[in-house]
């Protein structure tokens, strides 16, 4: 956190300038910014990136104008009037990318799994069995939700499986009539 706090200091630096007053930064100076990193010219790779890095970078640039809003000087005063980039759109990622496991890569890293850390495999085994739906086929609304994980919480999750004869777990969740059930191994 604090090595990309540090770059992205460097980059607004780099791009305002050092001795920019920031009451007079504007909507056209944050979207100069955006325009910059998105194509790669400002940023410690000098490649294009998403708007993920983007947001966590002004996310940065607005909570330290936050703090300097609520700090004061010796005297009393505020270091700056007002956020000047409060209240300006964001850039998200619309359809972020996560990394999902194949079988193999979970089966070989539960292979390894004991000489780690036990608790490096039960989180692995936990995950797994909230990732997503197999067989390709695609997330229910019902497991949409319950992947991001706001009301079904790992713990919660773990308590709820119940172990079937031939060692596999059947995770108890309301799906729609069309959905199977779904199978998790047990871990060996």
């Amino acid at each position: 956190a604090q090595r990309h706090d540090r770059t992205a200091m460097k980059m607004f630096l780099g791009l305002y300038g050092r001795n920019r007053d920031p009451e007079t930064l504007s909507q056209r100076d944050w979207d100069r910014f955006i325009l910059a990193r998105r194509s790669g010219r400002i940023g410690p790779s000098g490649k294009p990136v998403s708007n993920r890095m983007i947001e966590c970078d002004l996310r940065f640039l607005i909570a330290v104008f936050n703090w300097a809003a609520k700090s004061k000087d010796e005297r009393g005063r505020p270091l700056l009037v007002a956020n000047p980039f409060r209240g300006l759109k964001i850039p998200t990622e619309k359809n972020p990318v996560r990394v999902v496991l194949s079988e193999a890569e979970y089966q070989a890293l539960l292979k390894v799994s004991r000489k780690i850390d036990w608790r490096f495999r039960v989180a692995l085994v936990l995950a797994h069995g909230n990732g997503p739906p197999h067989r390709g086929r695609p997330a229910t609304p019902v497991e949409g939700h319950r992947l991001r994980g706001q009301h079904h919480p790992v713990a919660r999750r773990a308590r709820s499986r119940l172990w079937n004869w031939r060692g596999e777990a059947i995770t108890r969740v309301e799906t729609p009539p069309s959905c199977r059930r779904r199978v998790t191994p047990r871990p060996a």
